[in-house]
């Protein structure tokens, strides 16, 4: 980690076996134990699922994994940033790169949920053109509401969906 004001850009790419324990301290750290060893091992392996993990120096310091529906639509499972990496781009560096990546693969719309009392992620979100499109009321286990966040990529503009 670097104690300056500047942070190295991070190297994102496709999460690899030797890397899911990281990725499973890194949700632990952030949201709880979200995904188990194996069950994340699972996961990865599917088709429909892109896991993406952000790196600096070699160490994974952020992950991002999405369900990709039919081809057309895309949710965002997790996105996590180690604590003591956040708030020096590394979130925005991972969804900068998942969205590049939907877009190649032509899917239009994604999806999120996100905490109502998480500010950080909504401004970050909001940032980049996600939209509030419902509420889920009582969402997490500890009862807090969930705020459903839509975006529809700019190069898919006026088509149907």
């Amino acid at each position: 980690m670097t104690d300056g004001a500047s942070t190295p850009v991070p190297h994102v790419q496709m999460l690899a076996s030797t890397q899911v324990d990281a990725v499973v301290a890194i949700q632990a750290r952030t949201t709880g134990p979200a995904w188990g060893r194996d069950d994340l091992l699972g996961d990865v392996a599917r088709p429909d699922r892109l896991w993406l993990v952000a790196l600096i120096d070699g160490a994974v310091v952020g992950c991002a994994g999405l369900s990709v529906v039919a081809g057309l639509e895309a949710e965002i499972l997790v996105l996590g940033v180690d604590p003591a990496w956040q708030r020096r781009g590394i979130a925005s560096a991972l969804i900068a790169d998942v969205l590049r990546r939907l877009d190649e693969r032509g899917i239009a719309e994604v999806s999120l949920e996100v905490r109502s009392s998480n500010a950080a992620a909504k401004a970050l979100y909001a940032g980049i053109g996600f939209a509030e499109v419902a509420v889920r009321l009582g969402y997490y286990a500890d009862g807090e509401d969930a705020l459903l966040l839509q975006r529809r990529s700019v190069q898919h503009e006026g088509e149907p969906g």
